[in-house]
């Protein structure tokens, strides 16, 4: 069992007054806990009646509360005893009266085990996380509303399971609340305390002992393991862009989960020989929906699309992993596609000329520079600044953005129109940049230019 942080304090809820409801031994509180469990021993005796309840507060932020009522009669002492079993998930309550009592013999009253959730469940909005080891403090509050039904409190001792003292003795206090803060606890531990009602009561009064657990609750990450596309197989191959949702995602503590789209790969080159030569294939980047190519080449064995994603609920916990999507070679008995392993990357394209890559977004056509937006960098290699001259023949959009050597980029240098035969002069500052082999994009209307700049330092 791990270490807990416990602390201990008392109410007591006196009332001069009865309450007449019974419940029987073994009833099972508020099922909705799925396991929260309240069993009676010593049932041979006919004793007083005993109420069990559970108040099932708010998690996180509040406890679980066992409550229990007690007709007291006028007996003057009371002894209230909490053992916990630490090795079974077990919290026995034990009420003892004085011997020698004509109303209750010398012997626990009743015997109540707690036991915790049922871990075989998955609970809405706690999942299988709680157990012992989240509980981080125990209170047992006795309060008393009623001068006349005064509640006394005394002599609580707090030992471990081998009668090793933990925590002090504390006195009655005039506030009718005590504390013992910063106590770890590493397993078994036993609390004593006395309860004494004095004054003018009837045998029926009633006096309300409430024991709450507070815990640690461990929120649980997303489970991806089950996880599966919207659409496993996608044809015709009529090269046209198909929405695929990321499904079978699971939280253990029932919270809403978002997704997001890390990368989309593929098994065949992106612009491949009897593809279509439509590229780049994957869209969704950084999104929750991926959007992949009905695509392949007809001279290869199918394709596959390795969909990857995170999954992350409200607390920041996530889980990643991927989904396929396979677009088949035919749909004859052979051709299932082949998966070929994560390759190529879907959302980057090749150009012809000079094999770069370019990321896409929502600027880049990914079209051929056709001497219509014209770009210029220099000096080159640089050092710290450079310059870039942009010139188009009509009037565009165009959207300058530096590259690393992968295609991915870094930062946007400029976004804005370009008048037809305007020269436009740009001032790139990459001082604070390492040295190596860059990439100026300027991408227009349906036009990209792209010139390698290298950075010396």
């Amino acid at each position: 069992m791990n270490k807990m942080f416990t602390i201990l304090s008392v109410f007591i809820f006196s009332f001069c007054s009865s309450l007449s409801q019974t419940i029987s031994p073994g009833y099972l509180l508020n099922e909705s806990l799925g396991g929260l469990r309240l069993q009676s021993f010593n049932n041979d005796y006919n004793f007083p009646e005993l109420v069990l309840g559970i108040t099932d507060l708010n998690i996180p932020g509040n406890a679980e509360s066992l409550q229990f009522y007690t007709n007291w009669s006028d007996l003057e002492l009371n002894v209230l005893t909490l053992e916990y079993d630490s090795g079974n998930d077990i919290l026995h309550v034990f009420i003892n009266s004085p011997s020698g009592s004509n109303f209750v013999p010398d012997k626990p009253l009743e015997e109540y085990h707690l036991y915790y959730l049922n871990f075989s469940e998955s609970l809405p909005g706690k999942g299988k996380h709680f157990s012992a080891e989240d509980m981080d403090f125990l209170h047992i509050i006795i309060n008393n509303n009623d001068i006349n039904c005064l509640v006394l409190l005394s002599n609580i001792v707090l030992t471990d399971s081998q009668g090793n003292l933990i925590a002090l003795n504390l006195d009655f206090s005039e506030s009718n609340e005590w504390s013992v803060s910063d106590i770890d606890l590493s397993g078994d531990f036993k609390l004593v305390a006395n309860l004494k009602l004095n004054g003018e009561f009837e045998t029926s009064n009633l006096s309300n002992v409430t024991i709450d657990f507070g815990h640690r609750i461990v929120n649980q990450p997303p489970d991806c393991s089950q996880a599966y596309p919207s659409s496993m197989m996608l044809w015709p191959p009529n090269h046209q862009l198909v929405n695929i949702k990321i499904l079978g995602i699971t939280d253990p503590d029932s919270d809403p989960v978002n997704i997001t789209i890390d990368g989309i790969y593929q098994d065949e080159p992106v612009n491949e020989k009897g593809d279509g030569n439509t590229e780049p294939d994957g869209f969704g980047l950084g999104t929750s929906i991926a959007m992949v190519r009905s695509e392949r080449s007809g001279k290869e064995n199918g394709r596959v699309y390795h969909i990857y994603f995170t999954a992350t609920d409200l607390i920041g916990n996530n889980c990643s992993s991927e989904v396929k999507v396979g677009v088949p070679k035919s749909m004859g008995l052979n051709g299932y596609p082949k998966d070929d392993g994560p390759l190529y990357n879907s959302t980057i394209a090749f150009l012809n000329e000079g094999n770069l890559l370019l990321d896409n977004d929502d600027f880049n056509k990914i079209t051929i520079s056709n001497g219509e937006l014209l770009s210029e960098v220099f000096p080159n290699p640089v050092t710290s600044d450079a310059s870039i001259v942009l010139k188009g023949n009509y009037n565009q959009f165009v959207n300058v953005d530096v590259l690393d050597l992968m295609g991915n980029r870094l930062f946007n240098i400029f976004n804005g129109i370009v008048n037809a035969e305007e020269q436009l002069n740009l001032k790139i500052k990459f001082s604070d940049i390492k040295e190596g082999i860059y990439f100026i994009r300027a991408a227009g209307e349906g036009t990209t230019s792209i010139k390698k700049i290298t950075i010396i330092k």
